[in-house]
């Protein structure tokens, strides 16, 4: 879908960030994956630059924004 939506990992383990491609102004993002592995949850964001997020935690919080 679109719109605004907030994503808070609770419990973070591990958190990768890189910052392969320039990432520029835009605050747009591609894809949202989340999964069950055995360490608990990964979130997976890939940015508009290509650019992949993880974030390994206990559990993952979604709020949709209203409009």
């Amino acid at each position: 879908g679109t719109g605004v939506v907030t994503l808070k990992a609770v419990g973070v383990r591990r958190s990768v960030c890189p910052r392969a491609f320039p990432w520029g102004p835009s605050d747009s993002v591609n894809e949202v994956k989340l999964e069950q592995v055995l360490e608990g949850r990964l979130l997976s964001v890939e940015m508009q630059s290509g650019d992949v997020l993880e974030i390994l935690c206990k559990e993952v919080l979604v709020e949709q924004a209203e409009e």
